[in-house]
């Protein structure tokens, strides 16, 4: 039974890999497009947590939201450092 459940993990992991590799492929190849919606979709997502905390129904929205912003600046920024570098 351990076996199987470690032929599982390992088959999701490198199931997950290869698919973040080919969408992380095809981000950098159309970079010029994708950092400025990367980066319009966090400013969104930032707006739209400053409008809710506003009208004070913003509970617990803060917590999905701005992690979700956060992780779009990184990966504007990811593929920008990815360009200079290349």
């Amino acid at each position: 039974m351990t076996d199987a459940a470690d032929l599982l993990r390992s088959a999701i992991y490198m199931r997950l890999q290869t698919r973040f590799r080919t969408s992380w492929a095809w981000e950098y190849r159309h970079r010029r497009v994708m950092v400025p919606v990367r980066v319009v979709i966090g400013i969104w997502l930032l707006t739209l947590t400053a409008i809710l905390y506003g009208y004070g129904v913003g509970g617990w929205w803060g917590l999905l939201l701005l992690p979700a912003a956060a992780a779009h600046f990184y990966f504007a920024y990811r593929s920008l450092r990815h360009r200079v570098e290349s």
